[in-house]
Order: C-alpha cells, then structure tokens, then sequence
C-alpha cells in the first residue's frame, strides 16, 4: 500500500486551503455582510435590536444543540461500521487486491470526521430552523377553549404540537441518514468483493443496522402519532375538520403508531432482518387496511346514506370553531324589517348620512387627482382613501392621497446614480377631496392641495416631505428604494417659484460615513457607487426599507399587514397607519381560507402601528390584549408594544376598522352566519346549505363585474342616537340577486369594532347591486342620457356602486364620469351624472344635491309587495333641442377631425350651455 509523502500533503494543502477558505468566504460572507447590515439597520434605525438579536441568539444556541447531538451519533456509527471486522478468503488468489480493500478501508477511515462534521453541521442548521417553534412552546399561553376530538386546549395546537413534529421529524431524519450512512459503509468492501467474486463477511453488521432501523420505526411511530393531532384542520367537502370517517382513520393510525412501536422494541430485542421484515409488512397491512380501505367503506356505505346524521356533531364543532376564530361570535344580530323608501322622518334622521355620500369612485379619483396635482413628472398618486376630519365645525368624510416620489418617471437623461440616490428622495404633501362634492365642472373640489399644502385651516400640516411611503410597482407589490441624505449635494424639492434644495433634518438612518458601513452596504446593494462617491460626510445617513410595509414586516415579523395601510394629518405631521394581524392555521375545525400566500383559520387585528413619514419613527399599540398569539409574541419580543391606552387622541380619532378583515370576515359569515334561532337546528341548515349568502358582484370601473368591495360611510344606524363612521357590506342570498342584509364595522373611538348583522326578511325583495344594475341599464331615459353625454370622444366610465341604509330602507347610489378617448390627451374623468334609486325609484341629475331632491320630493309612497316603478328623469329635451344638440356635436367632430381647437372648444361651450338650460325644467314639466 502506498504511502503519502510529507511534500506530497504540503503540495495538497497548498493547493486546497485557499480553494477552502475562497468557498467559505464565498457562502458565509455574504450572510455575514447581510447580518451586519440588518444589525446597524435594527439597532440604529428601527430601534428594535431585540427583533434581530433574539432569533440570532437562538439559532446560535439551537446550532450549537444540534451538532453537538448529532456529530457523535453519526461519527461513531460511521466508526463502528468501518472498524468493524472483515473476513476474507484467505486463497492465495487474493492476495494481489488485498492492498486496494485496505487502502479503501483508511480512506474511509480518513473522510470519517469531515463527513461526519460536514453532516452534523447541516443538521444544526436544521435544528436551528426550529428557534421560532421553540420559544412559541415554552411561552404558550391557554386560549381558553378546547378541541372536541382530543379535548385539548387550543394552546396545544397552535404553540406546542409544531415544536413536537419539527423536534420528531429532525430526529427520524437524522436515524434515517444514520443508517443510511452505516449500511453504505458496511458495503463499500463487500461491494468491492462481489467484481471479483472475493467471498468477504463482516460479523455483527446485521445487529447494528438493525438497532438503526428500529429506532427508525420508532422515531417513525412519534411522527405518525404527532400526525394525528392535525386531523382538526382536515379539509372536507363540507367544513374544515375531522369527519366521521376521518376519525376512523384516526383511530387506526393510532393502532398503527403503537404497532410500530411495538415493532421497534422487537427489533432491539430480536436484531434480526426477519423481525424488522415483520414489523414493517405488519405496519404495512395495518396502513392498508385500516387508514385507507376501512375509512373509504365506511364513507361509501354508512356515511353516504346517512350523512346528515353523522356529522351533525361535527358541523356543529365547525360552527362554533369558525365563529369564534374568525369573531363572527361578537356580532350583533339585528332583524331589520326593511321597507322600500324610507320615511320622511328617516331622511330628516339620516341628514348627516345624507350630507356625506361619497360620489368618487377612489380608483377614478386617484386617476384624477394624480392628473390635477402631481405637478411635476417624478411625483404620482397611487393611493386614495377615505377617512374623516373636522373641517368647517362638523365631522366629514375626506380622500385623501399621498403625493410619492416616483422616480421611475424621470427621464432616462435623469437616471443617474447621484440623482436617484442622494438628490430625488422624498414626495411631497397630499391632496385632500371632500368625500361628497365636485366643482361645477365635474373635478374634485379640494380642500387641500398643491405645494406647500394650501387649503382648509384644520388640515394644515407642518412638514409635508414625504421619505417613508407606501410606494408599489407595476403589479402591486411594495417597491422599495434606498436614499442617502445630508450628503454635500442638496436634495430637490419643490416650491411655488420651481425648483429648491432642502436637506433632511429628521433622526434615525444609519451613519454611513465609515469605509467598514460603506463596504458592507455596497457588497448588500451590489452597489459599487455607494463605496467609490465623494458626496458622503460624518453627517451623511442611508435611509433603506423606506417602503412602510417592508419597514412593519421587518420590526413586526410575527404579523401579517393589512394591504390598504392609509396616510393621516396628525397634529400637522404626515403619518402612515398599519393594522397588523395575528393569524394562524392550527385552530380545530375553523374554516380555512387564503389570503394571498397566508394560509389561515384564525385572526385578529391584535396591532395598529403608525409610521412618520418624514422620519420613518413608528409606534405600535396592542389593541387585543386578549389575543394568546399576541400575547406570546409580546413575551418573545419585549418592549415593541405598548397599551392601547398610551396611543394619542389625535391618532386614534384616525382608526378605522381594516378592509381586509372586514372583507375576511363577511366571506365567512356566508355560511357561518346565525342558521337558526335554536342551536340544535343549525348543523341541519348549513348541511343543506339553506340560508346560504354571497357578497354581491358590481360592475367594475374598467370594465366587466367583481365581488363588491366594502366601504366607509359617516351615517347613523337605526335606533341609533348618534352619527358614526362605518365600513359596511350588503349581502345576496346565494345565486339570488335580491339583497339579504348588510354588515356594518363602527369605527369612531367609542364604539371601534362593534359589528352588527342587519337581516332582512326573506319576503321582502330589496333589490341587490347586481339587480339594481341591471335596473340602471335598462332604464330608458337614463340610456339615452349616458349615450348623450358619451359622444365627441370620449367614455361614460362606472363609478362604484353604494347601497346605504336610510332608516328602514336603502339608497342605491352610483355616479358617472366622462373621460376622454384622444390619443396623447392625459385622461381627466370629470363627475357628470349621479344616480340615485330606490328598490322602486331611479332619479338622476348632474348634481348630487338636484338628485336628492329628485328623489325624496313628491312624497313618501307607502311600501307594497309589490313594488311600482317611478322614473324622474333631470332634464328631458324636446325635438327642437334634441336636433339643435346634434348639430352641435357634428360641429364638435368636424373641428376635433381638423383640429381647430378654437372652434371645437366654442362648440362644446354651446353644447354644455343648452344642456344646462334644459337641465333647470322640473321633471313634471317634460311629461314624467
């Protein structure tokens, strides 16, 4: 056998301990770089260092655990096989291949240790997987309620079992690599021996392998039994849960985890082939016929005849379970003896109602507002939402956007690394539209907007920049973009008289003056620029995770965020409000649904965090103190949240119940609402699906229809004393147009989460969205009026529909805007039409206000059941002016077609003077 020199090892090492320590640079030094650069970024930015250090430390601890344990395992296993002793053939024959047997046998023996390390040190990264698991079981916290089939607390499920089955599976996957591992080493010789026909025996192989795969099966019994528990959050036709066939099943994995254990024990005993043989085919037929072909029979000939009896106590589990997961158990059920046009008492009641409709689609609204008050080409609205400030002496419903840097936008001449990242870093202000209003012209009348923000006095607002934003890309999703400020070139911003310089004075960043912070960056970004500009100094700071949900995700890793977080003016400053969500999926038998990529069974909206815009400093409030999830995480990570209480008057008068959730919450109500006043005839209804919803469809702005979104209103409730900000959602009965009742989130200080089901008689035919649609479409007049107002370029685009409860009834509400089809001209839709209906009433005008008087003039007809159709129509004209009209639109096109603006522009001025002309004759004048 030969020999290796000792210049032969130094040429070896000479040649692999740099090709070594180039790998390792290569696969550890860039999760190195990228530590570093979070740790600055927790500890100097976000000011949550316990976020970054807490996981750290206990994947360092649960590392070190796990190749401690696993490196002796596998290296003395490997060991014994390969010193195991080898018996060969003496026959002479052999003696030229015996030094190839011997030199394989001490390359073994050398790779023995690196192999071992090798593979234990991928098992530590795998223990180290389960820190989260971990810390969640030894900070459980009972819920309180426990699962029908094990009588266990929800606790069990939701903090302990997945620690159980990620400790089980690592350890039957390290017995499984183990024998594996063993058994290969056993071969290798006899392998070798079996070319060239060299009889080789190696005594005791058979027990240690044996001893192997026994613990094999029963690692492989704790998995399967730990299996067991996931039978709650099985998914079945008809709910989520074990059902009655499931549990049989169960009750045969149960005798199956036991036969495997019995089995491993009888092969330790026994270390034979033949034992482990009869354990596995015995497990193997208890599998068969117990968990797949018993439970199949049951299902097919005692289930299937007789099912509804069967899985009552299991729907009524999935009942209670889906309830209080998901809160619907906290609704306020309220029969609601809907009529069809309210009373002249319930409009003067409903005044406030009344006086904040919201007539702007928010999708239309933002293309217009992001036309009228971008300013400048690197400055864009992708946001509008609702909420309410006192403006004027009373309480009104406000969209309002942010004005973003989009840098995207500048042109190519513009893109330069210094402009994008040191002088282009921040937007600018918001822009501000009453929720219920529109200049004569149809665009939105401000009550705030330009820069600096100029409008009403109880919207001012100190510092307008805007460094932290909900920026999105193409396809909706957060876009985040890194910026450098107080560097030695000015940063643009913008004022009356054009462009002006500004530098940030705000805290936080991270000081990146340094050549060590410089390179550790530069390798994160890939950004060679950032290590080679002379525009830094000691003042310099790198603002990174700019984008509010990437910068919440990142300091709040345990919750899930809301996709419409909103901007608010708090005491003059711009700040973001995030509603964060605890969730999980391990809850028996509540429906699961998918949100996004989230798989889950249970929520709250345990969390608001807010955000300044201008410095990116944040706060967060634990709004659900009740909630075990937050409670354990609040236990995991100490001192991110604080008490509802602590949060400002000024912020919380900005809450608003979340749309996701509320959305979350009405698609379960559809079968998980209250079936019947008497519990124990529930199981029977919703087995038969006989009270059934749906969230109605509506037509959308771009075209064709989809599920109704929610929205918010400032309206008082019946019975109701005061007026209140709300979020509410109509319901359909399934595959039924007609409208069922609707659901209603409060969310003033007050009373903030109340939610209250208003249900309507199931004799009574209200009309749905769907149906009052089709009820707008084939109304005559407004047709003609729609066809009217579409002509000389331009479209009729679809605002949202609104059905808002007035009193007893409910007010259909739906605007039309126009919107230029000219190649090259920026679309600028313009409110041109408001509909207001009844289930048995359609007016309509150019003015909100004439709409309403429209609609609630000539007096109240009592409610039939049988409902008649009364059209009021704003504006009817006679031949003489139809004709006169047309004309004038011909005039319009020839001069568009030769584009002489001048004499299109005098057309359009005649055209929009007659229409307003006619539009002043009441509707009894033109024969209605």
């Amino acid at each position: 056998m030969s020999t290796v020199t000792p210049a032969q090892r130094q040429r070896f090492l000479r040649i692999t301990l740099p090709l070594a320590v180039i790998l390792v640079i290569l696969t550890v030094g860039s999760a190195l770089m990228r530590l570093q650069a979070d740790a600055w970024w927790y500890s100097l930015d976000a000011q949550a260092p316990v976020v970054f250090y807490t996981p750290l430390k206990m994947r360092a601890l649960l590392f070190i655990i796990g190749v401690t344990f696993a490196l002796p395992i596998l290296y003395f296993a490997f060991k014994r096989a390969n010193g195991a002793n080898i018996v060969i053939d003496g026959d002479p024959v052999y003696l030229d291949i015996m030094p190839a047997f011997r030199a394989v046998h001490s390359t073994i023996k050398r790779l023995l240790k690196p192999i071992s390390l090798i593979l234990a040190i991928f098992f530590g990264l795998g223990f180290a997987a389960l820190w989260e698991r971990w810390l969640l079981q030894v900070n459980s916290i009972p819920f309180g309620r426990t699962d029908p089939v094990f009588g266990l607390d929800y606790a069990y499920f939701v903090f302990e079992l997945s620690w159980r089955q990620g400790l089980v599976g690592w350890l039957l996957l390290l017995a499984i690599v183990t024998l594996i591992g063993t058994a290969a080493i056993y071969n290798a010789v006899p392998m070798m021996a079996q070319v060239v026909r060299m009889p080789v025996h190696i005594p005791h192989v058979q027990k240690h392998l044996t001893i192997l795969a026994g613990a094999v099966l029963a690692l492989g019994a704790a998995a399967l039994w730990y299996s067991r528990y996931d039978a709650g959050t099985l998914i079945n036709d008809r709910f989520t849960g074990a059902s009655y066939s499931d549990l049989q099943a169960l009750g045969a994995k149960t005798v199956l985890a036991v036969a495997l254990l019995l089995g491993a024990v009888w092969v330790f005993v026994r270390r034979s082939y033949t034992s482990l043989y009869l354990a596995i085919g015995a497990s193997a037929v208890i599998y068969v016929f117990g968990v797949i072909a018993c439970p199949a029979a049951i299902q097919n000939y005692k289930v299937a005849p007789n099912e509804l009896s069967l899985q009552t106590p299991y729907i009524r589990s999935a009942l209670d379970a889906t309830r209080y997961a998901y809160a619907l158990d906290k609704i306020e059920n309220i029969d609601f003896d809907v009529q069809l046009q309210p009373t002249t008492a319930a409009i003067k009641d409903a005044s406030t109602t009344l006086g904040n409709m919201r007539l702007w689609d928010p999708d239309i609204l933002r293309e217009t507002v992001d036309n009228l008050q971008s300013l400048r080409d690197y400055y864009g609205f992708q946001d509008i939402d609702v909420d309410r400030y006192k403006v004027g002496g009373r309480q009104r419903l406000i969209m309002l956007g942010a004005r973003d840097l989009l840098s995207d936008k500048l042109d190519e001449s513009r893109k330069n690394w210094q402009n994008l990242r040191l002088q282009y870093t921040h937007g600018n202000g918001v822009a501000a539209v009453p929720v219920d209003s529109a200049e004569e012209s149809g665009q939105p009348e401000f009550v705030l907007s330009d820069i600096p923000p100029k409008g009403a006095p109880e919207l001012a607002i100190e510092q307008p920049r805007i460094y932290y934003s909900d920026s999105i890309d193409d396809y909706g999703m957060p876009m985040d973009r890194y910026v450098f400020v107080r560097s030695t070139l000015p940063e643009f911003d913008y004022s009356v008289a054009g462009d002006k310089e500004y530098r940030w004075e705000g805290n936080g960043g991270i000081p990146i003056a340094g050549l060590w912070r410089r390179l550790v960056y530069a390798y994160t970004f890939g950004d060679k620029d950032l290590l080679f500009t002379d525009a830094f100094t000691d003042e310099t700071r790198l603002l990174f995770r700019r984008n509010i949900r990437e910068r919440a995700r990142h300091i709040f890793p345990y919750l899930n965020f809301d996709n419409d977080p909103y901007i608010a003016i708090v005491e003059g400053r711009l700040v973001w409000i995030l509603d964060g969500y605890t969730n999980t999926d391990r809850i028996p038998y509540s429906a699961m649904a998918q949100v996004g990529s989230t798989r889950l069974n249970y929520i709250r909206n345990s969390v608001k965090m807010t955000i300044d815009a201008y410095d990116g400093s944040w706060n967060a409030y634990a709004m659900d103190t009740e909630d075990p999830i937050l409670r354990v995480y609040s236990k995991i990570y100490p001192g991110l949240l604080k008490a509802k209480d602590e949060a400002p008057q000024a912020v919380v008068d900005h809450f608003r119940y979340p749309e996701d959730l509320f959305l979350l919450q009405a698609f379960q109500l559809t079968l998980y609402h209250r079936l019947d006043e008497n519990p124990e005839s529930e199981p029977a209804k919703f087995f038969r699906f006989e009270d059934a919803w749906q969230v109605p469809d509506q037509a959308q702005s771009s075209g064709g229809t989809g599920p109704m979104s929610p929205y918010y209103v400032q309206m008082r409730l019946p019975n109701e004393r005061r007026d209140g900000f709300m979020l509410i959602l109509p319901f359909n009965p399934r595959q039924r147009p007609n409208m069922i009742g609707w659901l209603a989130a409060h969310c003033d200080p007050e009373d903030y989460g109340r939610l209250q089901l208003f249900r309507f008689p199931r004799d009574k035919n209200i009309n749905g969205p769907a149906q009052q649609e089709a009820r707008f479409q084939t109304n005559l007049q407004l047709s003609e009026q729609i066809t009217l107002i579409g002509q000389v370029g331009s479209e009729v685009r679809h605002g949202n529909l609104l059905v808002v409860p007035i009193g007893q009834s409910v007010m259909y509400v739906k605007t039309l805007f126009l919107v230029s089809r000219q190649t090259g001209i920026r679309p600028l839709p313009e409110l041109k039409l408001v509909v207001l209906a009844y289930s048995n009433k359609i007016v309509f005008a150019e003015t909100y206000e004439r709409a309403l008087q429209l609609l609630t003039s000539g007096g109240t007809p009592q409610p039939s059941t049988t409902p008649s159709t009364e059209t009021a129509m704003e504006g009817t004209l006679d031949r003489e002016s139809a004709e006169r009209a047309l004309r004038l639109m011909e005039a319009g096109r020839r001069a568009l077609a030769e584009s002489d603006w001048e004499a299109y522009g005098k057309s359009q001025r005649e055209l929009e003077a007659l229409l307003r002309e006619m539009a002043r004759v009441p509707a009894e004048e033109s024969g209605q």
